[in-house]
């Protein structure tokens, strides 16, 4: 593991000395000053919401250049290009949070379109990225997953809504050879996000992988709930999409847990969600046929087991066995399974300082926190440095 992912030359190269000497020195100041880059985050927040004119351009010059792509599609292309020229694709993720009104909904829709149309025809871009909170409202979405009767023609007349929208989603995908992924959400809502990917599935993931769902293991019903979507999916002859992720909510989630009163959905401990992780990469593997899946991870170990596979198996160029990173973050994992030939790719945040703005304060806080791996990068980005300027 060491050796393969230890080559900062091959990690970097994508990157100009000016660019690896910000990126230093943001994850110095996130592993050095933790407890400030927490306090930055809010008051960063307060200033972006108050439109405090400094604001804007300091995010924008400093954790915005190295964690997303660019305010709009044109400004990415230079990012795409260069990911691209060292074998490295692009997921479009247009920074879309949360939304709740139908003219946002609306409009957050018709810029995952344009995302769906500046990919079609593009080798660089498989693949975007959605949110459906972004398109639906997460009461609705709620209610929906809890089986709740949706007895208003409010309700009924806003989930015909969210259905048309996603659909025509998918539909444009299908048309451009578009990939979808489709985010995981809290657990709550997930229920009702599974019912809209699963029917769009079996619409459009017959000879290609449109649409892919998301399945985060550090929850203990995952890895079943895996199985049961490859189970009834395969009857139709239809191919699972998944993207495995260890997970994003998970304070959300434990929290939650305890203010109801109801049984904590979080695996018990990081080796638990390490374990269902990597049998939720086995598992996709060995039906890799029917199941196209993204091993979406930070993590070496479950990087380089499934590459181990993959490379015994002769399956490096198979279409259906991905590996992705977050723009900014772990690029020695990204670049250096990219020069030994699989499909590796980078999820690339773009959209206003405004809209991506609680992006950035999750990878501030992700990279702040103890578990980090912040110091690990610093490292990596000296040592790149170092060897540049002997």
């Amino acid at each position: 593991m060491q050796e393969l992912f230890s080559d900062t030359k091959t990690a970097f190269r994508y990157k100009s000395s000016h660019d690896l000497r910000l990126t230093k020195w943001i994850f110095g100041l996130m592993h050095n000053y933790p407890e400030l880059v927490l306090m930055l985050s809010k008051l960063g927040m307060n200033a972006v919401e108050w439109k405090l004119p400094f604001a804007n351009r300091m995010i924008y010059h400093t954790f915005y250049k190295v964690f997303c792509g660019g305010v709009n599609l044109e400004d990415c292309k230079n990012v795409v290009q260069r990911l691209d020229k060292y074998g490295v694709k692009t997921v479009l993720d247009y920074g879309a949070e949360a939304k709740d009104s139908e003219d946002e909904y609306e409009n957050v829709t018709i810029e995952f379109l344009k995302a769906i149309r500046f990919a079609s025809g593009n080798s660089a871009i498989p693949i975007i990225s959605v949110k459906v909170t972004a398109i639906a409202d997460f009461d609705l979405l709620h209610k929906y997953s809890e089986h709740d009767v949706i007895k208003s023609t409010v309700d009924q007349e806003a989930w015909t809504k969210v259905e048309e929208r996603f659909e025509r989603i998918c539909e444009a995908a299908y048309e451009g050879k578009v990939s979808v992924f489709v985010d995981a959400e809290e657990s709550w809502v997930q229920e009702a996000i599974d019912e809209l990917v699963l029917a769009m599935m079996k619409k459009y993931n017959h000879s290609d992988p449109i649409i892919y769902n998301t399945y985060q293991m550090y929850l203990k019903s995952s890895y079943e709930r895996l199985v049961h979507h490859h189970t009834l999916l395969q009857k139709d002859e239809v191919i699972l999409g998944a993207k495995i992720v260890r997970g994003a909510y998970m304070e959300k989630e434990a929290e939650r847990a305890a203010q109801f009163g109801i049984e904590n959905p979080i695996q018990p401990s990081k080796q638990h969600t390490d374990d269902a992780f990597n049998d939720a990469i086995d598992y996709s593997f060995e039906h890799y046929e029917e199941i196209a899946f993204c091993c979406a991870s930070h993590n070496e170990e479950s990087s380089l087991r499934l590459f181990e596979r993959v490379k015994e198996s002769g399956l490096q160029k198979h279409p259906h066995i991905m590996f992705c990173q977050l723009y900014g973050m772990r690029d020695n994992i990204t670049f250096n399974l990219a020069k030994h030939g699989v499909l590796t790719m980078k999820y690339l945040p773009y959209g206003s300082v405004e809209n991506t703005f609680p992006y950035l304060v999750r990878r501030a806080n992700e990279n702040t926190s103890i578990t980090s791996d912040a110091s690990k990068e610093y490292v990596m980005l000296k040592t790149e440095l170092d060897r540049r300027e002997i």
